[in-house]
């Protein structure tokens, strides 16, 4: 199964973070590239975030939430998906890698 992520954009220089504010869309509606699926505002400016592929959408956030950039928002998959949410939070614990020092061993 084929899915597309889409984070955070860094807004402007002196923030990192933003909060949602609105969300377009409910898990597993189906949107079209370019189309607005939320609202970002950081300290500064609101931003519309868009979706960049054709497919269903799945946020991985919500409305009030504050977000860092680069953070992953929403996934656009190709089929509708109900356990999409489980299946990436798996896939981004897998690739979590555990780091023991010397002292600690």
């Amino acid at each position: 199964m084929k899915f597309n992520l889409i984070d955070l954009p860094h807004i402007n220089v002196n923030d990192t973070t933003a909060t949602i504010t609105k969300i377009n869309f409910k898990n597993g509606d189906k949107v079209r590239e370019n189309q607005e699926i939320m609202e970002v505002e950081s300290t500064k400016t609101s931003v519309s975030i868009e979706s960049k592929n054709n497919g269903y959408i799945y946020y991985t956030r919500s409305v009030n939430d504050e977000i860092a950039t680069g953070e992953v928002i929403a996934i656009i998959s190709e089929i509708q998906d109900e356990k999409i949410l489980e299946k990436f939070e798996q896939k981004k614990e897998s690739n979590i890698k555990t780091l023991i020092t010397k002292k600690a061993q």
